[in-house]
């Protein structure tokens, strides 16, 4: 085999593993190989190649299998494991605690509360779907902007939305294996015309702001363009601003820095970054 065939099939193998993997995120269901070959480009044949080659390798588990007719559906194995792991303790163990396990439990819980806003930060680099979603609106309450609100309720809505200097934002984010495209900020401007027409806003009284998680499975140095052309187009067009989240990141880690302040750190925000 030469190199290039060898890289060919460690791409495809990637490819399908990741497609696996951000299926479940995604859409917080198990994928059959017509779902994979969906979410991967690849045909299913070749899926179906891939994922057995990862079920033997162990990093695929077939988490369903009866019958004929019913599909196998796939989950990676470290999703599996961590399934397994957990037990639901019975109600009437708590009689049977040591009094030393509760002080320790307790210093534990301490911890968790201490560095769970820094796990915050961190998941601006990797997480997708409402796990984004849920950072970026810790993250903006956290610099302070007024009335963050995650709509993480009511999917058929945008994501998340607060408000600046007299304007309502109105959010759209987005953990990507690529780069944003068009169709993401359509989506936002269908948001944008929604509250006009539902809510008799104006449209100077409204701002649309796009945050992406581009090539979130690369580190961020690494990364690509964040936008496709016509994505830029778009954001021209409707007059949107955007910004991506290791930008926020670094953002988020001058201020624990104290290298500026929350209130500059909104500024950056709102400004958006620059995308001709």
């Amino acid at each position: 085999m030469t190199r290039t065939q060898k890289r060919l099939e460690e791409n495809e193998l990637k490819k399908v593993y990741d497609a696996i993997e951000d299926y479940v995120f995604e859409h917080h269901k198990l994928c059959s190989i017509k779902e994979i070959s969906q979410q991967s480009g690849l045909t299913e044949s070749k899926c179906r190649k891939n994922v057995e080659y990862l079920v033997k390798k162990g990093e695929i588990y077939e988490a369903f299998k009866s019958g004929k007719t019913n599909p196998i559906v796939y989950i990676p194995t470290y999703m599996m494991d961590e399934i397994l792991r957990i037990q639901k303790k019975p109600g009437w163990l708590e009689g049977y605690s040591f009094e030393e396990k509760k002080s320790i439990l307790e210093e534990i819980e301490k911890c968790r509360e201490d560095i769970k806003p820094f796990e915050m930060f961190e998941r601006l680099l990797y997480a997708t779907n409402t796990p984004l979603e849920e950072t970026i609106a810790f993250v903006l309450d956290w610099l302070e902007f007024k009335d963050v609100v995650h709509l993480k309720d009511n999917p058929d809505n945008h994501d998340i939305e607060f408000k600046y200097d007299g304007k309502l934002f109105l959010v759209e984010a987005k953990g990507k294996g690529k780069e944003g495209n068009k169709e993401d900020i359509q989506e936002l401007e269908g948001w944008v015309k929604r509250k006009i027409v539902n809510e008799n806003m104006k449209r100077d009284e409204l701002e649309g702001l796009f945050i992406v998680n581009h090539y979130r499975k690369v580190a961020p140095e690494e990364r690509g363009d964040p936008l496709t052309p016509h994505a830029k187009e778009f954001l021209k067009l409707n007059n949107f601003k955007f910004i991506t989240t290791p930008h926020l990141f670094t953002l988020i880690k001058k201020v624990q820095n104290s290298e500026i302040t929350k209130e500059k750190a909104r500024e950056e925000v709102i400004k958006g970054e620059k995308y001709e």
